[in-house]
């Protein structure tokens, strides 16, 4: 499965210095808010910064692309609603730090992931129970976003790789059909060169029934 515009090239240090000066202007003009979708240096690794900057470019030029913001009161983000994968409102950078790119229009989606030391499985990997959340958390904001309001209902996982701590990989998924109130999803987790899958799944998901 391949839902990228083009393969993520290495890209320069004044890219990722672009996404930093941007994050903290946002920060300045908005200090209300908190995007925690946003990579910071203390929380996010060179290399991970490095993929976030290379994505922002190239999926932004593409037609119907948009990155998700995950914004909480800046003031007192323990106050803001909980979502498992973003429970590092202090931004620790111990469990998940990712962000995505939508389209709502091809279904699709596409980001980047760093796994931080609290969700250590093996020995410097990240526990399959977070890969497997990721997926769900990523089949299902693509299912959602493509206009449909609908919960999982069967998750299959396949392991194909370790996911080392502390290193970026690429998130990939897509909705593949739709069959009355089933919805179709996979997910693919891999090496930001997409030349290793290190975890792959299917979702199926159900609509809710209208009244």
């Amino acid at each position: 499965m391949s839902v990228m515009p083009a393969e993520v090239d290495a890209a320069s240090t004044d890219r990722v210095q672009g996404v930093e000066d941007a994050a903290e202007a946002s920060a300045t003009a908005a200090p209300a808010q908190l995007d925690l979708a946003v990579p910071t240096e203390d929380t996010w690794s060179e290399d991970a910064r490095r993929v976030y900057a290379e994505l922002a470019e190239k999926l932004t030029e593409e037609d119907g692309w948009e990155r998700k913001a995950f914004l909480v009161d800046a003031n007192d983000p323990s106050s803001s609603p909980r979502v498992m994968t973003r429970c590092d409102r202090e931004q620790t950078g111990n469990f998940y730090n990712y962000a995505y790119w939508l389209n709502g229009h091809e279904q699709k989606l596409c980001g980047v992931i760093e796994f931080g030391p609290y969700l250590q499985g093996p020995p410097g990997c990240a526990h399959g129970g977070a890969t497997a959340s990721i997926a769900d958390a990523c089949m299902g904001s693509t299912v959602y976003y493509s206009g449909r309001r609908a919960v999982t209902a069967n998750l299959t996982v396949n392991y194909r790789n370790f996911v080392q701590l502390g290193r970026p990989y690429l998130i990939e998924s897509s909705v593949e059909r739709e069959d009355g109130r089933k919805v179709f999803a996979d997910f693919q987790l891999s090496t930001t060169d997409r030349s290793v899958a290190c975890v792959q799944a299917t979702g199926l998901f159900v609509t809710a029934r209208k009244n």
